[in-house]
């Protein structure tokens, strides 16, 4: 379940966890343009990363903070490689389904207010399958069938948008998912 946010962060992926900050200074001092502190209480992100060097600079405080209280809520799949390979897997907001989804092994988070729907694909791969009302989408039926199943693995992987998520224990379907350089779908 995502951590919530300290109210200074400003918009996007990464944010520092409201009351985890100890002031290290590790973020200001590694990366000083992309975060700030509110005097002597909590320190915040002040700007989102936009270069490659921004990036490696959030990346690098992350790991060297003192506590996990940087958090990422974004669904690069370098990123998120990188933050798992460097045992920074708690500080990864897990994506929470939609309330009208339909039970089973797939699922579409609830959107992010900071990262909404745009022109996803999947209600188009998948009518019977996924809904869309315009701002989110939804799995509205679960994957009945192996036909079904085989559409939703093939569909996960080929969508731009990397919202359909499986949380089921299929081994195959994890390996597989894994060997299409898509793990970060999983879970």
């Amino acid at each position: 379940m995502p951590a919530r946010p300290g109210p200074l962060n400003v918009p996007g992926d990464w944010y520092v966890e409201a009351g985890c900050c100890t002031l290290c200074q590790i973020p200001t001092v590694t990366a000083p343009d992309l975060f700030r502190t509110n005097g002597e209480e909590h320190c915040y992100v002040c700007r989102q990363p936009e270069t490659p060097r921004h990036l490696e600079q959030m990346l690098e405080t992350a790991v060297n903070a003192e506590f996990m209280c940087i958090r990422y809520r974004g669904r690069s799949p370098d990123v998120l490689a990188y933050l798992i390979q460097n045992g920074l897997s708690e500080t990864i907001d897990r994506f929470v389904p939609h309330p009208d989804s339909a039970p089973g092994d797939w699922y579409i988070p609830v959107p992010d207010p900071h990262r909404p729907c745009s022109g996803c694909a999947l209600p188009d791969m998948l009518p019977d399958l996924i809904r869309s009302d315009g701002a989110s989408c939804r799995v509205y039926r679960e994957a009945q069938t192996q036909r079904d199943s085989q559409r939703m693995l093939i569909a996960a992987a080929e969508a731009a948008c990397g919202c359909l998520r499986y949380r089921g224990s299929d081994p195959a379907v994890t390996a597989w998912l894994t060997d299409q350089g898509c793990w970060h779908l999983i879970g």
